[in-house]
């Protein structure tokens, strides 16, 4: 073969043959060379010249791939679609959008709601007064006359509201409100909004006329008027209250309050909250906890800004965590015995970290009176449980 490329004999044809193939070798050894180092390169753990990779275009926050698949949550983590089963580099494909919408830990699922579902005015006026009910949303009684008995069963409000209830000499078992017994029934989580009551009942609440037994947790009524014009001479008004008007002791009562104006007249108890013990009734006890009253109440005996207590011999009555911000003013046949910023009377009063505005009140049958400065802030309220009261506000409220 090397003869076929390179003749025998001199000749000019000789010398261009050498001049073609010494480059020809030239441009073969380069090239060899090359190749050879690009070899050792990776041989010798060397990396190859990095390549431009295409852009990725993602609402997340690139940087936080690394950490893509470790939480649930916003679309400003992106990769967090991977749920915590697929790495960054399966995230970083996919927008932070779309990551914090299906991707990560999620919470457990509320429980279900437990009885039959009230949506309507007439379905809350139909209702079994011994059945089991939740609101499913907000129901307005504007227009609607509704006067529902004696309660045993069990509502849960669910945080909704029942609105403008209004009603006017609607008595059942000389009792009125939006019921007007509980017996042994459980209201929860159900709130009030715009209740105007005038009645010559003898126990009126807007909630509940008169709590025999069971509980009230977690409700509220605010705004509106509750106006009592029987007179307890004649036997006919005994116990008028915001949310409540009488009260027994088998009756739990915490969580509670009130914001509405009420006006007892010649009622025998009279309370911003609560009106006190129910008729008949004399040596009674019951106790309220982690509640409060933010409206003014005015009467003629027993006043008090959160409850008007209790008359009877041997009463007692118990405030835990409590409060009451609004104006008391009394007149009548007890004049001002009978008046208290957060209580008006009781044989027995004990007061636990309870208290009533002493700007606007200058006794109460126990508690500790405060100034409106003094309700800002947490430091007059030792002992009160922050994961039950906010204390963010002018004045506290229940979390």
């Amino acid at each position: 073969m090397f003869q076929m490329i390179f003749p025998k004999k001199s000749s000019p044809l000789k010398c261009i043959y050498c001049a073609v193939m010494a480059s020809i070798f030239a441009m073969v050894l380069t090239s060899c060379t090359a190749n050879m180092e690009r070899v050792g390169s990776f041989v010798g753990g060397g990396q190859p010249t990095a390549q431009a990779t295409p852009a990725v275009s993602v609402t997340g926050d690139p940087n936080t791939f690394a950490s893509a698949g470790s939480t649930g949550g916003s679309g400003t983590t992106a990769g967090s679609t991977a749920g915590g089963s697929t790495g960054g580099s399966t995230a970083g494909s996919t927008s932070g959008t779309t990551a914090g919408a299906t991707g990560g830990t999620t919470g457990a699922p509320a429980p279900a709601p437990v009885g039959t579902a009230i949506s309507t005015a007439a379905e809350l006026a139909s209702m079994s007064l011994s059945g089991t009910y939740y609101l499913l949303n907000d129901i307005d009684l504007a227009g609607v006359s509704i006067a529902l008995g004696s309660f045993s069963g069990t509502l849960d409000g669910r945080g909704f509201s029942i609105k403008n209830f209004t009603q006017t000499n609607q008595c059942t078992n000389k009792s009125t409100g939006l019921f007007a017994e509980l017996a042994g029934g459980t209201i929860k989580n159900l709130k009030m909004d715009n209740c105007n009551i005038t009645s010559n009942c003898q126990h009126i609440g807007c909630l509940v006329g008169n709590a025999v037994s069971g509980s009230i947790t977690h409700s509220s009524v605010q705004n509106g008027l509750v106006t009592c014009t029987g007179d307890v001479n004649g036997n006919t008004a005994w116990a008028c209250g915001g949310l409540i008007g009488g009260l027994s002791a088998a009756t739990t009562v915490e969580f509670d309050w009130a914001d509405i104006t009420v006006n007892g007249g010649q009622t025998y108890a009279t309370g911003g909250l609560v009106g006190g013990e129910p008729s008949g009734s004399g040596g009674i006890a019951f106790s309220i906890s982690n509640s409060f009253a933010l409206g003014n109440v005015t009467g003629q005996w027993l006043v008090g800004g959160l409850t008007g207590g209790l008359g009877g011999g041997g009463s007692t009555v118990t405030l835990t965590n409590c409060f009451a911000a609004g104006q008391v003013q009394i007149g009548g046949n007890w004049g001002t015995f009978g008046g208290g910023g957060l209580i008006g009377h009781a044989s027995t009063c004990t007061a636990n970290n309870a208290y009533y505005n002493s700007d606007l009140n200058s006794q109460s049958a126990c508690g500790q009176g405060l100034s409106v400065s003094q309700f800002t802030g947490s430091s007059s309220f030792v002992g009160w449980d922050p994961a039950v009261w906010d204390f963010s506000g002018a004045m506290p409220t229940l979390q």
